[in-house]
This record gives structure tokens, C-alpha cells and sequence, in this order.
């Protein structure tokens, strides 16, 4: 019996999602060059390839059981991103931070960037946070206890691969989110644009 994948494709290349996206027959040892040959897919157009979460390239080889998506290629990228996939591990910062910002209005987010790569490079991308949360409680009861004087502000320092860091300013929660992600596709080499929007904007920066 023959060893199963899952594919997901998104943007401009779901045209080319097999009937069989779920459960994708393969022969072990198949590699992505050849995975993209079968399903039509040029593979200039394959820009970013995901095995199981994590980046590979077209000679990476498949065993069975993994999980491929893809992402084309396309000028413009519509990212809808939702607070919820996010919003535990962001806690955990927040937890191991909290007895340094007890007495302060706001709490601050040290966010690691990966080393720096052209993944993206000549790409603009359009970057949208929706929270699609039921409640959007974010701090438990014991949290609000601990940080009375927290005002829902949030500090960002962005530290980079070679240890150096960045004050990059004061946010609410939307505008933190969305600025981690702006900060991390511009670190591929992709160019964020903006176009107008209701999201809310970053208060102004701490001196």
C-alpha cells in the first residue's frame, strides 16, 4: 500500500488541488521537484513550500504522512491572520514578563526574528489581523490582579539573530499583532503595504 501526504495549496495555486488533497498517494522517497511536476504546478511558481510547518526546498523528499502546503508566488497577498493562533503563546511572554512589569502601565514583548532571508524578496503583501475570538478577555483574573496598573498597552522590542535589539514602539493588542507579523514578513525580504483599514493605529512611542 502506497504511503499518503496531505497537500494544501493557497492563493493563485488552489487550481491545482488534487480530488485527493486529504489523503495524496506517493512513492517514498518522492521528492517536491517531482510532487509539483504531478500536479501541474510550475515551479517558479511554487515560492514558499512547507513540509510539515517547516520551510523546504524542491529536493526535499517525502516519506509519507506529512503535511505540504504551498504559497504562490502572486504580487499582492491578502494575509488574514487570526489572534486566536497566536494569542497562547503571546500569554506565555506576557506570563514570564509579569513580575518585571507589575507597577507599569504596560508590559513588554521581547519577539526573537529568525535570521534575516529573501524568501519574500520582491513580493508585496497586504497584512490583515481579524480576531474571530467570541470573547476577547485576554488577561485571567490572577493576571489582572498582578498588573493593576496595566492600561492595555504593550511595549515591542524586536531582537535580531545577531543580539542586537529595537524599541520599536507602544501598541494595543491589534497593532502589536500586526506589526510582530509586518516585522517577520519584512524580514523575509517582502514589502508590507498599507491600504486603509479600521484596524486600530499604534499609540506613539515611549521616549
Amino acid at each position: 500500500m502506497k504511503p499518503h501526504i496531505q497537500i494544501k495549496l493557497f492563493a493563485s495555486l488552489r487550481e491545482f488541488t488534487p480530488p485527493s488533497s486529504d489523503s495524496y498517494p506517493i512513492d517514498q522517497g518522492l521528492s517536491i521537484r517531482i510532487l509539483l511536476k504531478q500536479l501541474d504546478i510550475p515551479p517558479e511558481k511554487a515560492k514558499l513550500i512547507f513540509v510539515n510547518g517547516v520551510k523546504a526546498d524542491l529536493a526535499a523528499t517525502l516519506k509519507g504522512g506529512e503535511r505540504v502546503g504551498n504559497l504562490s508566488s502572486g504580487r499582492r497577498r491578502l494575509m488574514l491572520l487570526s489572534k486566536q493562533l497566536i494569542s497562547s503563546a503571546l500569554a506565555l511572554v506576557m506570563a514570564i514578563l509579569v513580575s518585571a512589569c507589575a507597577s507599569k502601565p504596560f508590559l513588554k514583548i521581547h519577539y526573537q526574528l529568525p535570521s534575516p532571508s529573501q524568501a519574500l524578496t520582491g513580493e508585496n503583501v497586504s497584512l490583515t489581523i481579524a480576531d474571530v475570538r467570541k470573547d476577547n478577555a485576554f488577561l485571567s483574573a490572577n493576571a489582572k490582579k498582578s498588573l493593576k496598573n496595566f492600561n492595555d498597552t504593550y511595549s515591542l522590542v524586536v531582537l535580531h539573530d545577531d543580539g542586537s535589539g529595537n524599541l520599536i514602539g507602544a501598541y494595543d493588542l491589534n497593532s502589536l499583532l500586526k506589526e510582530i507579523f509586518k516585522q517577520r514578513l519584512e524580514n523575509e525580504g517582502g514589502h508590507v503595504y498599507h491600504k486603509p483599514s479600521k484596524m486600530p493605529t499604534p499609540v506613539s512611542k515611549f521616549n
